[in-house]
Parts: C-alpha cells; structure tokens; sequence
C-alpha cells in the first residue's frame, strides 16, 4: 500500500511538472501569435488642412506657397478598402493630427461633402508595421463673381 502511494505521488509530481512545461510553451506561442497580429496593423496619421489661393488660380509649388494660405480644419472622412466597401468614418481634429490603426493593405480615403470644401479623394497602401503620414489639403471653392464674406 505505501509503494502504491510512493508511485501516485511520484507520478503526480511528473504530471505536475509536465503541466507546468506546457503551459510556458503556450505562452510562448501566445506572445508570438499576438506579436504577429501586432505587426499586421498599421497606423495612418491624417490631418486635413483646408487651403485658400485669392485671385487666379496658381500653377507651380512656389506660386501656390507664397500666395495660399492653409488652416486645420476639421473634416469627416471616409475610408473604403480595395473592394471600395466603406469601413470607416472618421473626423479629423483642428489642433492634432489623427492616429488610426487599420490592416496593411490597399485604400481610398474620400472627404464628406461640405460646403465650399471641394470633394477629394485619395488612394493609398498600409505596410504593416509602419506609419503613413497623409496631410490632405482641402480647396476652398469660390462661386464665379461673389466675394467671400467673413
């Protein structure tokens, strides 16, 4: 009856032990699993600057830097996947750019209508693990012959 005992503990103990091996081999593979859904995300840092040229529209870079004029603004966006289904809405902010984090992969962001904001829309690639930068500049649309009030 003692040897019986001696040979349950002892093989208690064994199974205890292989137990807790497994389970630091689960966690080992757990911490790769998540690092690998980690590294699948990107990050896409949006900001929306609305740009007003007076006068007659400008041609090059230089003309338009000198003349123009851009402010934050906030602004509503969509973003469709390749398949140009609509996964997201989002709204920019005035003082601090946008940080969302999206799949790698193929995009189009397009602004919501507003008024005298003219529609944009833009296509882009997520790499994943890395960040993209978008500033959208925004023309403000003027009607022909009616000045802009304040």
């Amino acid at each position: 009856m003692i040897l019986r005992s001696l040979i349950f503990s002892m093989l208690l103990i064994l199974s205890g032990c292989q137990d807790d091996e497994t389970f630091k081999e689960t966690n080992v593979d757990s911490e790769k699993s998540i690092a690998k859904m980690v590294n699948k995300n990107s990050i896409l840092n949006l900001s929306s600057l609305r740009v007003f040229c007076p006068g007659q529209v400008v041609s090059s870079e230089l003309k338009k830097e000198e003349h123009c004029k851009s402010t934050p603004i906030r602004q509503i966006f969509n973003i469709f996947n390749e398949d140009k289904k609509l996964i997201k809405v989002v709204e920019t902010k005035v003082n601090e750019n946008l940080m969302i984090t999206l799949p790698e992969g193929k995009y189009t962001i397009k602004n919501s209508p507003a008024p005298l904001i003219q529609s944009k829309e833009l296509s882009f690639t997520l790499i994943a693990g890395e960040e993209k930068k978008l500033d959208i500049e925004l023309s403000v649309l003027i009607p022909i012959n009616r000045p802009l009030v304040d």
